[in-house]
């Protein structure tokens, strides 16, 4: 039987990790998610020592999988996996933490369900059966994967429509399936088995060659036999169809056609040592007569028979160590070549595979190419005493790098151009607070409370200086509003005509962080210690505030530095965490796929229109690109970008824009 695989892993985040293992007959099978901390420097860990194991029997993969979940517990992450082992006649499966569900026939059920304990059953697989491995965050799809069975769906069809479900999930790393189908095929044959009796049956050959003298050796090469067609070993006819295309066969007769050049030239070789030894004899005769006597004929009485025989001889013993040396380099190089090949072949398509879907998938092209240079990073391990083997590897990796560099996301640039100068509009302004919607930018200067309005298309600029008159602590602009904070809340219209809409009190009086959503007022008070949001009354006026967090636990709002609101509220701390709060509870926000993690002041910018939330980390010269669902999508530096302490976004026209004092840096998106 043969085993179709089709896995489906969530993102790797920084405390979760998921891997699809099988060896190189694709007898064993195992599903695996590591979470915790440094989950995926021990699921690595895990990952290699499958690697390394030789599993060609049930009880070798049960004991294995007891020695994972053993080194999982001494590394003190939490460990799921479920695994299946398969010969003809039988089939073992495991699981810890996760689920097996069945298909046969026209009817699917679950397998085996397990919790902390490692849990086993074994059965007779047939052909056309169709397994679900699932860990237990990934078992909420059941029921969909199971309709859809029932109905008939291919594997692919099924896979297409879980994908978007898995990469919405806030944290999918530990959402992990593998779809196994069971197809008929020849008997496949074991990789390291079939070069070793391939690397015997050479030997034994070599045995029987006969030892002749160089002359009749010569004589019997047929020049014609070096255009014979290569003939095809017994590995070939092992192997099974499909391993035959991916592994190339060794061609011994063209290898045996490459000896007899190797002879022929070591003949010719030998001939002009002895023609120069013979030279140099006429400068000596008597040392060289006693040299070439031999049954008292002398060289020049000898007849050229003889002469070509010992010429022969001679090129034979000096080309005889070369010849056992370099063939012993090939055939190494190509048993090598051999092995590491049934591991690089099935990346090389899995990498294909993701090149075909990375327009309509970016995200999960990325993804999976970071999970394929993982793996090429531990076959450098397996490899690295074997450097034929690890050539090939590295080779292979450099390929996935390079691809991996081109869609990674992170640009690099040494200055970013100047957008806008705001002392143009009013000497010596520096911006202190920032917001934008649409094509209109407000900037606040708190020391002379003037703000200035610019359009980012045309360039124009103004004055407003209706609040002027104000102490102005921070804005929100919504587009036709810009909502000030500051000697209670006002409104500023782009005609410059204020209006209050709540005086100064205890709310209010302390806030730092004022924004705008749904006819709705937020204000964040560090000192009340919460976020305070005011309703829409009569006439404009707003009702008394109530305070909007529930769920509280764990934010120091000391460290609070930027909010924005887009139908969940975003907020920002000076030591690079990011909280979301939905309906005012902590939605435990995570980022999954960023290299390296914030860890020093960030400015946030999204609105409910925007497709993405961007943070600014000046500390670190960065503009990070974040999906709303924590996915990483792109990462801009620039030392530029040091100086700056505010962001603004503009989708439609693909920029954003950092802010330092008065200057606009412009930012390719």
């Amino acid at each position: 039987m043969k085993l179709k695989t089709t896995p489906v892993l969530g993102t790797t985040s920084q405390t979760g990790w998921s891997r699809v293992f099988s060896n190189s007959d694709n007898s064993f099978v195992c599903l695996l998610t590591v979470s915790g901390q440094s989950a995926r420097n021990v699921g690595l860990e895990l990952f290699e020592n499958l690697q390394n194991a030789t599993i060609d029997s049930s009880e070798i993969a049960y004991q294995l999988l007891l020695d994972l979940q053993e080194k999982a517990q001494e590394k003190a992450v939490e460990l799921e996996l479920a695994a299946g082992f398969f010969e003809a006649e039988r089939a073992v499966f495991a699981c810890v933490e996760a689920q097996i569900l069945l298909k046969r026939n026209e009817k699917v059920g679950l397998l085996l369900a397990a919790s902390e304990d490692l849990k086993i059953i074994a059965g007779k697989p047939q052909v056309g059966d169709a397994y679900v491995f699932a860990t237990s965050n990934a078992t909420r799809f059941f029921p969909e994967i199971e309709q859809k069975l029932i109905q008939g769906f291919d594997v692919d069809t099924i896979v297409t429509s879980i994908i978007p479900g898995i990469h919405s999930l806030s944290d999918s790393s530990l959402s992990a399936l593998l779809f196994i189908a069971l197809e008929a095929e020849s008997k496949s044959v074991d990789v390291e088995l079939a070069l070793q009796e391939e690397l015997a049956d050479y030997q034994q050959e070599v045995s029987r060659l006969e030892i002749k003298p160089a002359a009749q050796i010569a004589s019997e090469l047929d020049r014609n036999s070096l255009l014979e067609e290569p003939a095809q070993l017994s590995l070939g006819q092992k192997a099974s169809k499909q391993f035959k295309q991916k592994i190339p066969q060794l061609p011994w007769r063209q290898s045996l056609a490459w000896l007899k050049k190797v002879l022929r030239i070591g003949a010719t070789l030998g001939q002009k040592i002895f023609t120069k030894v013979k030279k140099s004899s006429q400068k000596f005769p008597q040392a060289s007569r006693k040299f070439f006597e031999q049954d008292g004929i002398y060289v020049g009485q000898e007849s050229r028979r003889r002469q070509l025989t010992r010429n022969l001889l001679i090129g034979a013993l000096v080309a005889a160590p070369l010849i056992i040396f370099i063939f012993w380099y090939f055939l190494t190089a190509r048993v090598q070549a051999r092995l590491a090949r049934s591991y690089l072949v099935p990346l090389q398509e899995r990498l294909i595979q993701t090149k075909s879907k990375l327009e309509a998938e970016p995200l999960a092209a990325r993804h999976e190419t970071e999970i394929i240079l993982e793996e090429l990073d531990v076959l450098k391990e397996k490899f690295a005493k074997e450097r034929f083997a690890l050539k090939l590897v590295h080779s292979q990796a450099d390929q996935a790098s390079k691809f991996y560099e081109s869609i990674s996301g992170r640009e690099e640039f040494q200055e970013l151009p100047v957008f806008f100068d705001l002392r143009l509009v009013s000497a010596d302004f520096i911006s202190q607070a920032a917001d934008a919607s649409g094509k209109i930018a407000i900037f606040l200067d708190k020391e002379k409370n003037i703000l200035v309005q610019l359009d980012l298309e045309t360039l124009q600029a103004k004055e407003l200086k209706g609040a002027s008159g104000l102490k102005l602590n921070n804005l929100s602009f919504t587009g036709k509003q810009i909502y000030l904070l500051g000697q209670g809340i006002h409104s500023l219209d782009l005609n410059d005509q204020l209006a209050q809409l709540k005086i100064e009190g205890d709310s209010n009086r302390e806030g730092n962080l004022i924004s705008f959503f749904g006819d709705y007022l937020y204000v964040f008070n560090p000192d009340k210690r919460n976020l305070y949001r005011y309703a829409p009354g009569e006439e404009g006026e707003y009702s008394d505030p109530i305070g909007w967090l529930t769920d509280k636990q764990g934010l120091d709002f000391s460290l609070v530095k930027t909010m924005q609101i887009d139908g969940d509220i975003w907020l920002g701390t000076s030591d690079g965490v990011i909280w979301k709060f939905s309906r005012g509870e902590n939605q435990n926000f995570t980022i999954s796929g960023l290299k390296e993690v914030f860890s020093s002041p960030i400015n946030l910018f999204t609105k409910e229109d925007l497709e993405y939330l961007y943070v600014l980390e000046p500390e670190k010269n960065r503009l990070v690109v974040l999906q709303k669902n924590g996915e990483f999508v792109k990462e801009i530096k620039s030392q530029t970008l040091s100086s700056t302490n505010q962001l603004i976004v503009n989708e439609a026209m693909k920029k954003a824009f950092g802010v330092s004092g008065s200057l606009l840096y412009e930012i390719e998106l």
